[in-house]
């Protein structure tokens, strides 16, 4: 699921209910797996709220990764069971990706592994 919770003129968030509105979305996913992502303003005084909210709804499994553009950061909380994903696999699937469809999964990756705190060499767990 991908969600962008600013209107138009980039006033942050919409919402009026920020929590209850991520376990919503939380309850939309199977019991077995699921990602949301969801476009933050890392500078918005609203991005540590948001995080904390996210953490609630989905367990602490969410990660937020380094700035792209224009303050925004992207959040990704995960459902279903723990995930543990050599950074190899990771990286082998973003370079088909970036081949196929040009899009620039590589530097994806690599921002996970930040996020993480962890080498690209090593294992993505959440």
């Amino acid at each position: 699921m991908q969600i962008d919770i600013y209107d138009a003129t980039a006033r942050g968030p919409v919402l009026d209910s920020v929590r209850l509105f991520y376990r919503a979305c939380r309850a939309c996913l199977t019991p077995q797996a699921g990602v949301v992502t969801i476009n933050l303003f890392g500078d918005h005084p609203s991005f540590v709220r948001n995080m904390r909210h996210l953490s609630e709804a989905f367990g602490r499994r969410v990660i937020a990764l380094p700035e792209v553009h224009d303050g925004n950061r992207i959040a990704l909380a995960f459902a279903g069971p723990a995930l543990a994903i050599p950074f190899d696999a990771l990286n082998e699937r973003a370079r088909l990706i970036e081949a196929e469809l040009g899009l620039p999964t590589r530097k994806w990756v690599k921002g996970l592994a930040q996020s993480a705190g962890v080498s690209v060499t090593g294992v993505f767990s959440i």
